[in-house]
């Protein structure tokens, strides 16, 4: 399933963005508007915390970012 630490991290990242905008690791604020289901308010700081664990999450991902 993961091949590397990178798709690991990445993927762990990704799961704690959505848990703070839903409340539920499956499914992100975007998903969840779009299927009426609910999107928590968000402070600024959790919405720019959101946005670097999802900019973090895509380095890892698509090859930026190494764990070394």
């Amino acid at each position: 399933m993961f091949e590397s630490k990178e798709s690991k991290a990445g993927y762990a990242l990704c799961l704690w963005a959505n848990h703070i905008e839903t409340g539920d690791l499956t499914l992100c604020a975007k998903d969840a508007e779009k299927t009426g289901e609910k999107v928590n308010a968000l402070t600024r700081d959790q919405m720019e915390m959101v946005l670097e664990l999802r900019k973090l999450s895509d380095g890892l991902l698509f090859g930026d970012l190494k764990i070394s």
